[in-house]
Protein backbone atom coordinates (compact mmCIF):
# COMPACT_ATOMS: atom_id res chain seq x y z
CA UNK A 1 0.00 0.00 0.00
CA UNK A 2 1.31 3.31 -1.33
CA UNK A 3 0.55 6.56 1.14
CA UNK A 4 1.29 10.07 -0.44
CA UNK A 5 0.86 13.28 1.93
CA UNK A 6 2.26 16.29 2.94
CA UNK A 7 3.94 17.01 5.92
CA UNK A 8 3.94 20.71 7.37
CA UNK A 9 5.16 22.46 10.68
CA UNK A 10 1.84 21.22 12.16
CA UNK A 11 2.22 17.74 11.47
CA UNK A 12 5.73 18.36 13.36
CA UNK A 13 4.44 19.87 16.06
CA UNK A 14 2.13 17.50 16.63
CA UNK A 15 4.87 14.78 17.11
CA UNK A 16 6.43 16.97 19.54
CA UNK A 17 3.58 17.63 21.36
CA UNK A 18 2.94 13.51 21.67
CA UNK A 19 6.67 12.86 22.27
CA UNK A 20 6.30 15.19 25.46
CA UNK A 21 3.35 13.48 27.04
CA UNK A 22 4.48 10.00 25.90
CA UNK A 23 8.66 9.32 25.56
CA UNK A 24 10.51 8.54 28.50
CA UNK A 25 13.47 11.10 28.27
CA UNK A 26 10.36 13.93 28.68
CA UNK A 27 8.78 12.43 31.70
CA UNK A 28 12.19 12.07 33.32
CA UNK A 29 13.08 15.45 32.27
CA UNK A 30 9.91 16.34 33.91
CA UNK A 31 10.27 14.53 36.97
CA UNK A 32 13.78 15.53 38.04
CA UNK A 33 13.53 19.31 36.76
CA UNK A 34 9.93 19.29 38.71
CA UNK A 35 10.87 18.11 42.12
CA UNK A 36 14.98 19.34 41.90
CA UNK A 37 13.43 23.31 40.66
CA UNK A 38 10.88 23.34 43.19
CA UNK A 39 13.17 22.06 46.20
CA UNK A 40 15.66 24.68 45.00
CA UNK A 41 13.40 27.44 44.87
CA UNK A 42 11.53 26.67 48.69
CA UNK A 43 15.52 26.25 50.02
CA UNK A 44 16.28 29.43 48.34
CA UNK A 45 13.21 31.50 49.33
CA UNK A 46 14.14 31.00 52.88
CA UNK A 47 17.68 31.00 52.89
CA UNK A 48 17.47 34.40 51.06
CA UNK A 49 16.03 35.65 54.31
CA UNK A 50 19.28 35.82 56.16
CA UNK A 51 16.97 34.50 59.45
CA UNK A 52 14.34 31.84 60.51
CA UNK A 53 11.43 32.35 58.78
CA UNK A 54 8.24 34.07 60.34
CA UNK A 55 4.91 31.75 60.23
CA UNK A 56 3.30 33.59 57.99
CA UNK A 57 6.68 33.72 55.44
CA UNK A 58 6.62 30.02 56.09
CA UNK A 59 3.49 29.62 54.79
CA UNK A 60 4.36 31.43 51.31
CA UNK A 61 6.83 29.66 50.86
CA UNK A 62 5.13 26.60 50.74
CA UNK A 63 2.41 27.74 48.54
CA UNK A 64 4.13 29.26 45.67
CA UNK A 65 6.52 26.51 45.93
CA UNK A 66 3.50 24.21 45.44
CA UNK A 67 1.92 26.86 43.20
CA UNK A 68 5.42 25.95 41.01
CA UNK A 69 5.45 22.73 41.10
CA UNK A 70 1.83 22.35 39.17
CA UNK A 71 2.61 24.71 36.36
CA UNK A 72 6.09 22.96 35.92
CA UNK A 73 5.30 20.42 33.66
CA UNK A 74 2.61 22.81 31.57
CA UNK A 75 5.32 25.35 31.62
CA UNK A 76 8.26 22.61 30.31
CA UNK A 77 5.81 21.56 27.74
CA UNK A 78 4.97 25.29 26.23
CA UNK A 79 8.93 26.20 26.20
CA UNK A 80 9.52 23.13 24.57
CA UNK A 81 7.22 24.13 21.84
CA UNK A 82 8.25 27.12 21.79
CA UNK A 83 11.91 26.67 21.24
CA UNK A 84 11.44 23.85 18.87
CA UNK A 85 9.04 25.89 16.79
CA UNK A 86 11.41 28.89 17.00
CA UNK A 87 14.26 26.49 15.99
CA UNK A 88 11.94 25.61 12.79
CA UNK A 89 11.41 28.60 11.18
CA UNK A 90 14.82 29.97 11.30
CA UNK A 91 16.28 27.27 10.08
CA UNK A 92 16.37 26.09 6.20
CA UNK A 93 13.76 24.06 5.46
CA UNK A 94 13.88 20.72 7.28
CA UNK A 95 13.88 17.93 5.53
CA UNK A 96 11.01 16.22 6.91
CA UNK A 97 8.86 19.11 5.35
CA UNK A 98 7.34 18.57 2.06
CA UNK A 99 5.50 15.56 0.29
CA UNK A 100 5.96 11.62 2.13
CA UNK A 101 5.60 8.17 0.04
CA UNK A 102 5.40 5.62 2.03
CA UNK A 103 5.17 1.97 1.29
CA UNK A 104 3.20 -0.72 3.67
CA UNK A 105 3.93 -3.67 3.34
CA UNK A 106 3.75 -7.18 5.42
CA UNK A 107 7.78 -6.43 5.93
CA UNK A 108 7.45 -3.08 7.39
CA UNK A 109 7.54 0.83 6.29
CA UNK A 110 9.88 2.35 3.11
CA UNK A 111 9.64 6.45 3.70
CA UNK A 112 11.05 8.53 0.34
CA UNK A 113 10.71 12.53 0.40
CA UNK A 114 12.94 14.46 -1.98
CA UNK A 115 15.69 14.70 0.73
CA UNK A 116 16.23 10.85 1.99
CA UNK A 117 15.20 7.14 1.51
CA UNK A 118 14.68 5.17 4.25
CA UNK A 119 13.23 1.85 5.62
CA UNK A 120 11.79 0.09 8.84
CA UNK A 121 11.48 -3.03 9.70
CA UNK A 122 7.82 -3.32 11.65
CA UNK A 123 10.64 -4.74 14.81
CA UNK A 124 12.17 -1.65 14.47
CA UNK A 125 8.93 0.39 15.56
CA UNK A 126 9.45 0.13 19.42
CA UNK A 127 5.91 1.65 20.18
CA UNK A 128 2.90 3.62 17.81
CA UNK A 129 1.31 7.05 19.24
CA UNK A 130 -1.45 8.45 18.18
CA UNK A 131 -3.54 11.67 17.85
CA UNK A 132 -7.16 12.57 15.87
CA UNK A 133 -4.89 13.37 12.47
CA UNK A 134 -1.42 10.90 12.55
CA UNK A 135 0.29 7.90 13.66
CA UNK A 136 3.36 7.97 15.21
CA UNK A 137 5.26 5.10 14.59
CA UNK A 138 8.58 5.38 16.91
CA UNK A 139 11.79 3.95 16.48
CA UNK A 140 13.43 5.22 19.19
CA UNK A 141 12.20 7.02 22.60
CA UNK A 142 12.45 10.41 20.34
CA UNK A 143 12.54 9.49 16.74
CA UNK A 144 9.64 8.76 15.13
CA UNK A 145 7.91 8.50 11.53
CA UNK A 146 4.94 10.46 10.78
CA UNK A 147 1.93 9.10 9.32
CA UNK A 148 -0.87 11.12 8.80
CA UNK A 149 -4.41 9.51 8.45
CA UNK A 150 -5.56 11.46 5.85
CA UNK A 151 -3.92 11.07 2.51
CA UNK A 152 -3.46 12.31 -0.65
CA UNK A 153 -3.99 9.17 -2.72
CA UNK A 154 -6.18 6.65 -0.84
CA UNK A 155 -10.12 5.72 -1.40
CA UNK A 156 -12.30 5.10 1.38
CA UNK A 157 -11.97 1.30 1.12
CA UNK A 158 -7.88 1.78 1.20
CA UNK A 159 -8.00 3.92 3.42
CA UNK A 160 -9.47 1.43 6.25
CA UNK A 161 -7.51 -1.13 5.12
CA UNK A 162 -4.49 1.17 5.93
CA UNK A 163 -5.73 2.48 9.56
CA UNK A 164 -6.48 -1.49 10.16
CA UNK A 165 -2.90 -1.85 9.26
CA UNK A 166 -1.61 0.77 11.87
CA UNK A 167 -3.58 -0.78 14.27
CA UNK A 168 -3.15 -4.36 13.89
CA UNK A 169 0.47 -3.52 14.11
CA UNK A 170 -0.31 -1.45 17.33
CA UNK A 171 -2.19 -4.54 18.92
CA UNK A 172 -0.03 -6.96 17.83
CA UNK A 173 3.14 -6.14 19.77
CA UNK A 174 3.62 -2.22 20.13
CA UNK A 175 1.85 -0.01 23.11
CA UNK A 176 -0.18 2.70 22.42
Amino acid sequence: MVLLYDVNLDDLMALQKESLCNSSIHIKRKLYGRLISTVSIFVLMLISLGRPPFLSEGILAIILTVVFFLIFNPLYDWLTLLSIKRIYKKSKPSPLLGQHKVTISKSGIERETDNFKDHYSWEDVERIGEDSEHFFLYVSDIFAIILKKETINLSTEEKAEYLKTIRGQTSKNLTL
